[in-house]
């Protein structure tokens, strides 16, 4: 898939994986799946039409640049969404709903990944205003309320009242507030430059990329509002943690957690996503693509729930490690291996459904039925179902890859 926030150029994660020219491409998304915008194909076959039952959706996603502010629905809001925008006939570009399924995904680094997920929790909501005099002074009464605020409830509805009051400006009232604090921190940076863990790294590099005509975009408020998260992938040092800044730094190897509801955008690097079989967004800002506020606002979940991440089990260094999640009875299983020798792990087949092989570097065998099939770097490997069928994967010398399940 090719998006604008894509990578490009030779050293893009994709068309590397995949052995073919970057040409003057965004390589954006890898979908292993049976989405019917974008089917997975066997000997030619479309994935939807040979496995309509499949209900998980892997992604490949490398993003050079930020993608929207957005959140995704639930299942009840995903079935009344499509079905309004469907008898609307709403064109495709127009639409927040694209299909009646919701989007509960999550996140597993390949490169330092970088994002904003879920509201910052209460005490930090009110730091980051208090540290921004023009947000202070706008939102005080606002602010005030939310320092007040003592249940769950009251919380929730102190962040509701701010977050619409922001999203529902109007443009001269985002530039009033936006043109001085971009101009005093665009000059701190000429003097010491921002790096990746603080805010003002990402929101000058967002006005850059959305000021249009010296109009700034609303999606830049909530830099302010949500949390930066700092993924690492399990094989990788973190050298940021010593970056003073405002970013969450997981451990590494931990994935990231993104229920219906939660505001959120992937600003920058590679990582693996599974999700139910959807491509459901509701945009409100930092995008060129149709944006929908109203609709986001009534999607928002407010509550103190933090950064949801995903631990996972880790079976042997330096990495076989295993993601799992269950939504509404759906069980997704996201299993990662990279090794730097010979190395043979068994498996079994699910019972109706296939499983997936994606060999990330080198090569590996699949012993399947006492046959031993090889596959290499960037191919994709289906998995006929059948019935209590254990076959191997064996990765040869410095070697990587996905399985991809649903049992």
């Amino acid at each position: 898939m090719n998006y604008d926030w894509g990578e490009s150029g030779n050293g893009a994660f994709i068309p590397n994986l995949l052995g073919v020219e970057a040409e003057e491409k965004k390589w954006a998304e890898l979908w292993v799946g049976a989405h019917k915008k974008a089917p997975s194909k066997v000997c030619g076959l479309p994935l939807c039409e040979l496995y309509p039952n499949i209900e998980g959706l892997f992604k490949i996603l490398a993003a050079w640049d930020m993608l929207s502010i957005q959140v995704h629905p639930n299942k009840n809001q995903a079935l009344s969404g499509f079905e309004r925008e469907e008898k609307a006939n709403i064109e495709l570009s127009k639409r927040s709903y694209k299909d009646p399924n919701p989007k509960p995904e999550f996140t597993i680094p390949i490169t330092h990944f970088w994002a904003l997920s879920g509201f910052l929790l209460k005490q930090k909501f009110i730091e980051s205003f208090g540290a921004v005099p023009e947000l202070q002074k706008e939102f005080e009464t606002e602010i005030n309320n939310l320092e007040k605020a003592n249940t769950k409830n009251e919380v929730f509805i102190a962040k509701k009242t701010i977050y619409e009051k922001v999203m529902r400006l109007d443009q001269k009232n985002i530039n009033r507030l936006l043109e001085p604090i971009i101009k005093k921190i665009t000059k701190q940076n000429e003097q010491i430059p921002f790096k990746e863990p603080q805010i003002e790294y990402w929101v000058l590099r967002a006005n850059k990329k959305y000021n249009v005509n010296n109009n700034y975009d609303v999606g830049l408020f909530s830099f302010y509002m949500l949390q930066l998260v700092h993924l690492t992938p399990i094989s990788i040092k973190n050298n940021y943690t010593k970056i003073v800044g405002q970013a969450l730094h997981l451990e590494p190897g931990n994935g990231l957690f993104t229920p219906a509801g939660v505001p959120h955008s992937y600003l920058s690097g590679v990582c693996a996503e599974h999700m139910i079989n959807s491509d459901n967004v509701v945009r409100a800002g930092l995008t060129p693509k149709h944006k929908d506020i109203d609709e986001l606002l009534k999607l928002v979940d407010y509550s103190e729930t933090g950064v949801l991440e995903m631990v996972p089990e880790v079976t042997r260094s330096p990495a076989d490690i295993e993601y799992c999640y269950s939504y509404e009875g759906i069980p997704l299983k996201t299993i990662f291996v990279n090794q730097l020798i010979d190395y043979k792990k068994e498996y079994t087949a699910s019972k109706d459904k296939p499983c997936f092989i994606l060999v990330t570097r080198g090569k590996l065998e699949v012993i399947w039925k006492d046959k031993a099939y090889s596959f290499s770097k960037g191919e994709c490997v289906l998995i006929p179902p059948d019935v209590d069928t254990c076959f191997f994967i064996n990765t040869k010398d410095n070697s990587s890859y996905f399985y991809i399940s649903e049992n």
